[in-house]
């Protein structure tokens, strides 16, 4: 075996690595490294739990650091908002403009000289929240999302290439435990698009008992149709919605039902949204030029008359 080929598979069997609030079980594996460990059609296995800290939108749990983006003072904009978590409000949210490497003069010039951030640029960032993920021709990229209960879900995707197709679906990993059957009264449910892919819906969890509710979503993001590449970028996000909490008759804080929840988040919030179109020295070009000159507007009517004149003479 060549030190480049062991050097693959010492990554790709990384096990319990721990970011923000993912944990990472399996990272792009090749499958000769995962066959016979369970749920061989992951390629990637991430447990993702949900917290108020990363919040996006100042509505929602999220997951990851949204790199590029200003979230200090979010927890204030609405305090009763969070009064279910230890949390204190200070730390919900953060200034994560120039994240990550802010005070890298190294990495943010190199950035800048792409037209670019380093939220984009370097490969540990999670830009907006994003998770940087690899998809595998007929493999999937599995996600355990916990701290959901009975809030709705965002779901979204980004591929580095707009005409690449992406799915996101639930997923039923092997151990029952963790797991929940497709049943016809709550069944799996799956959505795809092409470059961008946006999916908010309820929670499947169900209610085990007054006030408590099951952790049991899991999702699975993979290209169904139109695989022109057998291995690709992609970015995902899932948030879950963050309502005023109500207390129960026994005094238990819980989330009531999101179901407007996604009447109010920002669903085009994708990575490629911090990207600057255009240089900040780009001077755009004169398209249509007008002229305040009468003169000019007095010769023009005079020429669409002459040429008027000259069509009828020729009739």
């Amino acid at each position: 075996m060549s030190s480049s080929t062991l050097v693959v598979l010492l990554l790709a069997t990384v096990v319990s690595v721990t970011l923000a609030a993912v944990t990472i079980q399996r990272v792009d594996a090749p499958e000769a490294v995962y066959k016979g460990q369970g749920n061989e059609e992951c390629t990637s296995i991430y447990t993702i739990t949900l917290e108020p800290q990363w919040t996006t939108q100042a509505n929602d749990i999220a997951h990851s650091p949204p790199h590029g983006k200003n979230t200090l003072g979010y927890g204030s904009i609405e305090p009763n908002r969070w009064v279910d978590w230890t949390v204190p409000i200070t730390q919900i949210g953060a200034d994560y403009t120039n994240q990550p490497f802010a005070n890298n003069p190294d990495k943010q010039a190199q950035a800048k000289a792409k037209f670019s951030v380093t939220a984009l640029t370097e490969p540990s960032a999670t830009p907006l929240g994003f998770i940087s993920a690899t998809s595998r021709m007929y493999h999937s990229v599995c996600v355990r999302v916990r701290n959901v209960g009975r809030r709705w879900v965002e779901l979204m995707v980004q591929t580095t290439n707009p005409n690449q197709q992406m799915c996101v679906a639930d997923w039923r990993p092997d151990n029952i435990t963790e797991s929940r059957p497709n049943l016809q009264e709550n069944p799996f449910q799956e959505s795809c698009g092409k470059g961008d892919l946006y999916v908010c819906r309820s929670s499947p969890n169900q209610l085990i008992s007054t006030g408590v509710w099951e952790d049991k979503m899991n999702v699975k993001f993979y290209c169904r149709d139109s695989c022109d590449d057998p291995m690709f970028n992609f970015y995902f996000r899932i948030t879950a919605s963050q309502e005023i909490p109500k207390t129960t008759v026994n005094g238990q804080w819980v989330q009531p039902d999101g179901e407007d929840w996604c009447m109010y988040r920002k669903s085009d919030d994708y990575p490629s949204t911090l990207l600057n179109p255009y240089p900040a020295n780009y001077i755009p070009p004169v398209v249509f030029a007008s002229s305040t000159s009468s003169a000019s507007t007095i010769s023009v009517s005079v020429s669409v008359i002459v040429l008027s004149v000259l069509a009828l003479l020729l009739l």
